[in-house]
């Protein structure tokens, strides 16, 4: 099987994880036809066993994306994401073990009436894990979603005007905290785990064990400088 001169995948595939033979299945063949390249998959925090990503570290996995979404089991049900924190604290904590060289958490705040309470308890909820980079966004509405369903039959979405773009639920819904306070405290929160020694010292370190973290650090050298100075400028 050859790469074709590709030298990294990304299976964007929601439910790549969720089947645990399929992926060793998919593994294995890598490993057998001697496949000689880095891959980058989402995974779902509730299976995620530390056989199944060994194997999917073995074959060249490299990054793994987790849809956390939420620090807030209320939230989580509003979601329908059928999964809880501590599995999203084990997940992570899995996927270090296993060996995954970078792992990415995926969160989103500005549900309806999700409070500034359970927002701040989300932003915190990055930093009590060990994530490489914390994706924060807010929720969205678009067409075909539960969320622009709800939004439509409450009279509070315009869809002529938000059909192709869709739209930050916290910018139409009233009862929701506003999109400029929510920036502000995602900002704040990402400046607070970036701006961490102990962050920054583990990243080192991991960066030093890690090949394929080392190689990336000495390709993107000028854009590290970059962030570093952004970094400096926001202390």
């Amino acid at each position: 099987m050859a790469s074709e001169g590709y030298e990294q995948i990304y299976f964007v595939d929601d439910n790549f994880m969720i089947d645990k033979k399929r992926v060793m299945r998919i593994c294995h063949r890598i490993r057998k036809e001697k496949l000689d390249v880095d891959f980058i998959c989402l995974g779902r925090v509730d299976n995620c066993s530390f056989e199944m990503l060994r194997e999917l570290v073995r074959a060249g996995c490299r990054i793994i994306h987790f849809g956390l979404e939420s620090a807030n089991q209320r939230i989580l049900d509003y979601y329908n994401k059928q999964i809880t924190p501590e599995q999203s604290k084990s997940a992570v904590k899995t996927a270090k073990q296993a060996g995954v060289d970078v792992v990415i958490g995926s969160l989103i705040v500005g549900a309806p009436d999700e409070t500034r309470q359970e927002i701040q308890n989300t932003l915190r909820f990055a930093q009590q894990l060990d994530l490489d980079i914390p994706e924060v966004n807010l929720l969205a509405a678009f067409p075909g979603t539960d969320i622009w369903d709800e939004l439509r039959l409450n009279g509070l979405l315009d869809e002529g005007k938000y059909w192709e773009t869709g739209v930050s639920v916290c910018e139409i819904s009233p009862d929701a905290v506003p999109s400029t306070e929510i920036k502000q405290m995602i900002h704040e929160s990402l400046r607070r785990f970036f701006l961490r020694p102990r962050f920054w010292l583990a990243e080192t370190l991991q960066t030093l064990r890690s090949p394929y973290r080392l190689n990336l650090a000495i390709s993107n050298l000028s854009r590290i400088r970059t962030i570093v100075e952004s970094a400096r400028a926001l202390i």
